[in-house]
């Protein structure tokens, strides 16, 4: 492994034993590193069995579900250049899969899609090596598409959150669909070129990548997507995401819990540092790879960890390397944002 440079990773961080399963933190502010550290573990792609991995700078991770968030600004970039409305019904924007549609599934519009609000069966609680849980199922499946919009109804569209990996894959379909480009190709070409992320991969079967879990980057590359973010879209002087989908996409459209909601396949919350509470747009994955966008600090940061299927670590570790070894960075540089 690559020891961290000392100069970008406290002591405080090197030291600690209570952060099992943690491969790599990087905090970018004011568009400089404040803090970088790879650690050794043990990883797991998705789709191949557990193995050691040894962090670094130039090696990629899986960041299972912070792949929704990024389908879900290239779905802004195709929505936003089309000037498809949110509100118009899947069903108009999907006419191959006309046979496809279920009088509940029908009733979807591509608002519902994004906001994880489609009112459909899914269960994901179970491990995600059970074939009851929605997405495996959904994997295994001959067609995912016709899978997801197959779905008995739950609720009407729109009652409540429901996290469904089967939304994710309906948005890919959208962009395959209206843009004549495979999921790969479309983010290559509108995202990660623009970006200069040369290490985008995608994993995934012979029916397609996985849109909803697939996407491997290196720390760094996963902190310029929150750099993007961080300035509306611009990247270098190009905007290359719709500045109005972003203002859009990440506010709350749907609560999750208290102080915990969603936007159009992003988290919005808060975290608590000093006496204030400080606002932040995430990208969350199984295992506790988590992307954190903090407007008020101007920084980005991108967390890697190994801690599959541990909903507890999933959330809790990376929030206590953000609160405990990050955020008093980040505050001691907080001023300079104009």
């Amino acid at each position: 492994m690559e020891e961290p440079r000392a100069e970008l990773c406290p002591r405080s961080l090197r030291d600690a034993a209570d952060l099992p399963g943690l491969h790599a933190v990087l905090a970018l502010q004011h568009g400089e590193a404040v803090l970088e550290a790879y650690f050794s573990g043990i990883d797991e792609r998705i789709g191949s069995p557990p193995a050691p991995v040894q962090l670094g700078p130039d090696v990629a991770h899986d960041l299972r579900s912070i792949t929704k968030t990024v389908v879900g600004l290239l779905c802004g970039v195709l929505v936003t250049e089309r000037a498809i409305d949110v509100h118009t019904p899947l069903r108009e924007l999907l006419p191959q899969r006309r046979s496809d549609f279920t009088p509940a599934s029908a009733a979807l519009t591509l608002h519902h899609v994004l906001t994880m609000s489609m009112g459909l069966e899914w269960d994901e609680s179970f491990s995600y090596a059970d074939p009851r849980n929605s997405e495996i199922a959904m994997a295994l499946s001959t067609d995912r598409v016709a899978y997801v919009l197959g779905r008995p109804s739950a609720e009407p569209p729109g009652t409540r959150w429901r996290y469904c990996g089967g939304a994710t894959e309906l948005l890919a379909e959208v962009i395959t669909s209206l843009s004549g480009a495979s999921l790969v190709d479309f983010a290559s070409e509108r995202l990660f070129a623009p970006l200069g992320l040369r290490s985008a991969a995608w994993s995934g079967d012979p029916k397609g990548p996985y849109a909803a879990s697939g996407l491997r980057l290196t720390a760094r590359e996963l902190a310029c997507i929150g750099q993007l973010l961080l300035h509306q879209g611009s990247w270098q002087g190009r905007q290359v995401l719709p500045r109005s989908w972003l203002t859009s996409a990440l506010r709350t459209h749907i609560a999750i819990e208290e102080g915990f909601g969603y936007g159009y396949h992003a988290y919005l919350g808060s975290v608590r540092s000093g006496e204030r509470a400080v606002a932040y747009v995430a990208g969350i994955g199984n295992g506790g790879q988590w992307l954190y966008v903090l407007p008020e600090l101007d920084a980005s940061v991108a967390i890697y960890c190994g801690n599959y299927n541990d909903w507890t670590l999933t959330r809790e570790l990376p929030g206590k390397v953000l609160r405990e070894h990050v955020l008093p960075l980040l505050a001691a540089g907080a001023p300079q944002r104009s």
